[in-house]
């Protein structure tokens, strides 16, 4: 996952056990289940992180000196999936990528919302926003990228798949 210097990023334990997040920029954290854990990328390169009874299994953020408005999730277990009637106006919601597109087509959000974008593809997705180009990141299998809206209006977050949604920000 690439973020820009500055970005917030959130780690979060859907598992129903502990674990020992472990990273070499540096932090360790304990996780309980179902919690989350916020760190603010300050410091420009290449970074690992892995939970401690699985050390080979790393995943890697990449954070450069743009500037870059979004935070972006990385689970550090399991993703669980979760669904939501499209035409209600929420301040939170997952959408889930499959081989099949996005799990909703059409969101609506609140203004100062945010939406999490799941890969369930069984390769890396590029996602991106024409009307929105601090829209950008590159999300593995199994991970996330959570976008936060504040302006109203109405976007297309496009999938390097093919699949598209369109956000409707209120």
């Amino acid at each position: 996952m690439t973020v820009a210097d500055g970005t917030v990023v959130e780690f979060e334990n859907l598992d129903h056990s502990d674990v020992m997040l472990i990273s070499d920029y540096p932090f360790s954290q304990l996780l309980g289940s179902e919690l989350t854990f916020d760190i603010e990328m300050d410091k420009v390169g290449t970074f690992y992180y892995w939970d401690e009874s699985a050390p080979l299994d790393k995943g890697e953020i990449i954070v450069t000196g743009t500037p870059n408005p979004i935070t972006t999730t990385a689970p550090t277990t399991t993703t669980t999936l979760m669904t939501t009637t499209p035409s209600s106006s929420t301040s939170s919601i997952t959408v889930t990528l499959n081989a099949g597109g996005f799990q909703l087509n059409s969101v609506t959000i609140e203004r100062g919302g945010s939406i999490t974008f799941v890969n369930g593809t069984s390769g890396a997705v590029d996602l991106s926003s024409e009307q929105d180009e601090a829209i950008s990141a590159t999300v593995s299998t199994g991970q996330s990228a959570t976008f936060i809206f504040t302006t109203p209006g109405t976007l297309q977050i496009d999938a390097s798949t093919g699949a598209a949604c369109t956000i409707k920000v209120t």
